[in-house]
């Protein structure tokens, strides 16, 4: 699948049960689970913004 211009590919190790979890709220919240990775980024670098 195609990346757009402003978007990058990137891989990252994290635990098994982590990914599970993440996986469980994003199912819970209609999101895919790099939708859900996008999401909860997108608020971390806001809040971080914020301060």
């Amino acid at each position: 699948m195609a990346v757009s211009d402003e978007k990058t590919r990137t891989l990252i190790t994290i635990l098994k049960t982590d990914k599970e979890k993440l996986e469980d709220i994003a199912a819970k919240e209609n999101r895919s689970f790099n939708q859900q990775v996008n999401h909860i980024l997108q608020q971390f670098l806001k809040d971080q913004s914020a301060n």
